[in-house]
């Protein structure tokens, strides 16, 4: 990391974004039908534990200590 900015191989983490803008468009759809909201309940919270993981492997990569 230089200057405090992310490095390149963060990127990896940007995917779940998907899962989230996927979830987001279900919440749209059926905002007002809370039962319905279960399977974007379920992504949005899947989306947030790959972002966290990748992100973070993706800092260990980048720092070469793997610890």
């Amino acid at each position: 990391m230089i200057a405090g900015h992310l490095p390149l191989l963060a990127l990896i983490a940007l995917p779940p974004a998907a899962l989230s803008a996927k979830a987001g468009c279900v919440l749209l759809q059926f905002a007002d039908r809370p039962p319905l909201l279960e399977p974007a309940l379920k992504m949005t919270a899947a989306a947030a534990c790959a972002h966290g993981l990748l992100l973070a492997l993706a800092l260990i990569a980048a720092s070469g200590s793997g610890a």
